[in-house]
């Protein structure tokens, strides 16, 4: 089980700020054996670990001067000053050498970021063009538009509008962004299938302009589940194509061992590949918990001190993710 860490952001974090929590982990292992998580007096197995951390590497900041003063005003009003040496490589690469990228890189070592800026550069120098963004998840897109839209809010001008576009969107929403699509337009596969491709003609003001493509997660795209992507993925380049539109094409991922065979075998495109798969690490503890539970109820009980693990996190004012 691993808790109670921050990892370094591109905000200029020092990377000693990220094990702030390290000094707490024994108040919150006894939260958890308050709130019956651990009963180690009842039989529960617990064994601990540790990872060192590791610290970032920044680039030089000369891709700051590809920025348009725009997106350079709004990065320093977010006190972004400087970033990670692969989301200045990541974004080199799409917006120098125009080439479509496959990023792999640790959990919070600042993706969206790499993906996002390059983006946003492209719609400010191209205001009639458009992005389209694709996460597997519902809940994933919402967090990502809120992380977008932190950087939108502060580009001066007229501003650059994202939408979400999902199953529960509104008919009546869903008529107005197909009407007046917005800058950029977060969605899923499943909408990409049915809607963007099954009543292309309804988004002739969004598909011939897409000048981004951001698939994010690619790592779920496996199995049956990948090869179906994938070839609605290949449908939808092809129709691009014959509207005169060829998106640069952004794909990442935090779990993905072979990311630029990956990505060509999903989509059919080449791809130039950032890889930094040691980018970062906080100092990390590990709580690993064989529980002695009765074989009848079992899975009750482990529901039971999963909820409790959370809630115990909460109270000791910890963040806390749950799978």
């Amino acid at each position: 089980m691993q808790a109670g860490y921050r990892v370094t952001s591109a905000e200029g974090e020092d990377l000693a700020s990220c094990t702030c929590y390290a000094a707490n982990m024994d108040d919150l292992l006894d939260a958890f054996r308050e709130f019956g998580v651990i009963r180690e007096d009842d039989g529960d197995v617990l064994e601990t670990a540790e990872q060192e951390a590791v610290a970032p590497t920044y680039g030089g900041g000369g891709i700051f001067k590809a920025f348009s003063p725009r997106l350079a005003q709004a990065l320093d009003e977010i006190g972004i000053d400087r970033l990670y040496d692969h989301q200045e490589q990541a974004i080199y690469e799409g917006l120098i050498r125009g080439s479509n990228i496959v990023l792999e890189a640790p959990t919070a070592s600042g993706k969206s970021l790499a993906f996002q800026l390059p983006m946003i550069e492209t719609l400010l120098r191209y205001p009639d063009s458009r992005a389209l963004m694709i996460y597997p998840m519902n809940a994933l897109i919402v967090d990502q538009q809120q992380q977008l839209d932190r950087i939108l809010a502060k580009i001066p001008g007229k501003p650059l509008k994202s939408a979400l576009y999902i199953k529960a969107t509104s008919e009546i929403q869903k008529k107005l962004i197909k009407e007046d699509p917005p800058n950029i337009l977060i969605t899923n596969p499943e909408m990409l299938n049915s809607t963007l491709l099954g009543w292309s003609k309804q988004w002739q003001r969004l598909l011939p302009k897409l000048k981004w493509v951001v698939i994010d997660e690619v790592h779920e795209y496996r199995g049956f589940f990948g090869s179906s992507v994938s070839m609605v993925l290949r449908r939808f380049s092809h129709h691009l194509s014959i509207l005169g539109a060829e998106p640069q094409f952004f794909l990442s991922s935090a779990t993905c061992a072979n990311p630029l065979e990956h990505a060509e075998h999903l989509t059919g495109l080449n791809f130039a590949e950032v890889r930094k798969s040691t980018a970062l690490r906080p100092n990390r503890h590990y709580w690993f918990v064989l529980p002695n539970s009765p074989d009848k109820g079992y899975w009750e009980d482990f529901m039971q001190r999963t909820v409790s693990a959370g809630l115990a996190c909460l109270v000791r004012e910890k963040s806390v993710l749950v799978f």
